[in-house]
């Protein structure tokens, strides 16, 4: 069998994944070549600026230009409000290799400024290494930035959200239970993530693995569009099994 070549669009560029053991590889048919390979034994990454494939009669034909290293690439990244939901302010995330000196880097600008270490989450079905660190001393009713990864690695990019105002005061928050994995799901935290509440809940059945941890990982990375920007508290529920 010949190598298939897989390109994936993210923001202006090509993402290659390479895999063997496919004998078909056409521009056209790559979404099935992937999921249909078979004794696929290797996966490599490469990173190609999208100016490149202009002009390409197939995308497997695209010159690589320089390896993307995505092992150490932080994921699934979620908050959650801390002992002190005022001034404290967990961050969750995940990589597929362990990095040196893990850190969560914020402020109240852009710049940052302000970094916490984080520590090494252990789970028994893990499928990376999950990482989790703790904003403290936080200013209340502010917007903070932040970015999460470590200098030897990657960094994520930059995401931010806002410490809820101290004494009494008007509020939104949201929830929703039974979310899933499907298209639908994704549309529900986006119409959550727009109407910005202070924080969200979810009474359970979050993902419907049951048990199957690679579902956990797709739900976790889709749930970043909301978790990234609001804290998200969760419960369990009957498909938490785990």
């Amino acid at each position: 069998s010949q190598p298939c070549e897989v390109f994936e669009l993210v923001g202006r560029e090509a993402v290659a994944l390479h895999t063997y053991g496919w004998s078909v590889c056409r521009a056209s048919g790559t979404p099935a070549c992937l999921s249909n390979c078979t004794g696929c034994h290797t996966i490599t990454a490469y990173r190609i600026p999208c100016e490149a494939l202009r002009g390409r009669q197939g995308l497997s034909s695209c010159t690589r230009s320089r390896k993307y290293a995505m092992s150490t690439e932080p994921k699934q990244l979620r908050l959650a409000f801390g002992a002190d939901v005022h001034t404290q302010m967990s961050i969750t995330w995940q990589t597929q290799q362990p990095v040196q000196n893990p850190v969560v880097e914020y402020g109240q600008t852009p710049m940052l400024g302000e970094r916490a270490p984080a520590e090494r989450v252990s789970y028994p079905y893990e499928t990376g290494v999950i990482y989790r660190a703790l904003m403290r001393n936080l200013t209340p009713g502010k917007r903070y930035y932040y970015r999460v990864g470590s200098a030897d690695g990657d960094f994520s990019r930059a995401y931010s959200f806002r410490t809820p105002p101290r004494g009494l005061h008007d509020f939104t928050f949201t929830a929703f239970a039974d979310h899933g994995t499907t298209r639908f799901s994704v549309q529900n935290s986006r119409n959550v993530a727009a109407r910005n509440p202070t924080f969200h809940f979810i009474a359970g059945d979050l993902s419907y693995a049951n048990g199957r941890q690679p579902i956990w990982d797709t739900y976790l990375e889709q749930l970043e569009v909301l978790a990234a920007r609001v804290p998200v508290m969760v419960c369990f529920g009957n498909h938490e099994n785990e």
